[in-house]
């Protein structure tokens, strides 16, 4: 006799993105997986969000909260709220093409504890030919070109939480998501952490996901804006899971080269570029005796309750 397949908490986080909430959800439906709970975590939304999960048919548990905390915190309010022994993280913009990809990642994952995450082939609705996935092979934007090395399917370092599904002990035990990431790299530090304790990771190349490059909330800052935004945690994650000489060695390479990093950002000013690569990475030393305990910390403890939990849908729209 075989064993049920195990319980899913499907966990999406969203802002203001009610039609693409809505896809993506009726891509996890279509999934027909038995055991599958979703998890919506509504980052203060102002649009039609609300209503649309009120009025689906089948059962939906709603978190809100009335500012916009971030996807990581988000994620780890969901985590509390979901009782799935595999924790499944899509982006609110993203679907699922593959028929029975629940299935055969949950099935990988229960079947070997060795891999404590797996995930599939993203693509993206901006570039078709290129698949959007963290490997040795990338573009400046994050993009595999097929062409040019082989995706990596087992040998993983890590999954993108644009859909990627954990084995929730695992997670918890690593303490959930660091908050420090709003959005960006978050994936990328608990892949790290993961892999740190001995665990693997995989892709399964037949599971197929569409990511729509969804414009809200993306274009929307300037380039500087987001140019100090993208620094600051992407030296923080090398400082925190790489170590000093890594993170030392990033600073170096733009601090020492004023003239040919700001030839490469042109929209970065002297005082800018100062900010950036002096001030901030400064500061980033300071909390360096801190770190350690940045690795074992448990985020998932200390996260804010939502402002108000729902059940919505299960609405009948038979006689």
């Amino acid at each position: 006799m075989s064993l049920p397949p195990p319980s899913i908490s499907a966990i999406l986080v969203t802002w203001n993105r009610c039609d693409l909430l809505q896809a993506a959800i009726d891509s996890l439906v279509r999934q027909e997986y038995p055991r599958l709970e979703i998890v919506v975590v509504d980052n203060g939304s102002t649009d039609n969000t609300e209503g649309m999960l009120s009025g689906l048919p089948f059962p939906v548990r709603y978190l809100y909260n009335s500012r916009n905390l971030g996807a990581c915190v988000a994620r780890n309010q969901g985590v509390l709220a979901s009782g799935g022994e595999m924790l499944l993280f899509m982006d609110s913009d993203a679907e699922i093409l593959t028929e029975g990809a629940l299935m055969r990642l949950a099935r990988k994952l229960a079947g070997d504890p060795t891999y404590a995450g797996a995930g599939g082939v993203l693509y993206s609705d901006r570039l078709a030919e290129k698949i959007w996935c963290w490997s040795p092979c990338m573009d400046a934007e994050g993009f595999h070109d097929p062409k040019a090395s082989v995706l990596p399917r087992e040998d993983v370092k890590a999954l993108s939480t644009c859909f990627a599904m954990f084995r929730s002990d695992v997670f918890i035990r690593l303490g959930g998501f660091d908050p420090y990431y709003f959005y960006l790299y978050e994936d990328a530090d608990l892949s790290a952490r993961i892999l740190a304790e001995g665990r693997q990771l995989l892709i399964d190349p037949e599971v197929k996901i569409l990511h729509h490059y969804d414009e809200h909330g993306r274009t929307e800052r300037n380039p500087v804006q987001y140019h100090r935004y993208h620094e600051s945690l992407r030296l923080y994650y090398l400082l925190k899971i790489e170590g000093v000489r890594d993170w030392a060695a990033s600073v170096s390479k733009y601090l020492f080269h004023p003239q040919r990093t700001r030839a490469r950002f042109p929209y970065l000013s002297w005082m800018k570029f100062l900010e950036v690569y002096a001030a901030r990475p400064l500061w980033q030393l300071l909390t360096l005796p801190g770190m350690p305990r940045r690795r074992r910390y448990d985020w998932l403890a200390h996260t804010p309750p939502a402002t108000r939990t729902d059940a919505l849908g299960g609405v009948s729209h038979g006689a």
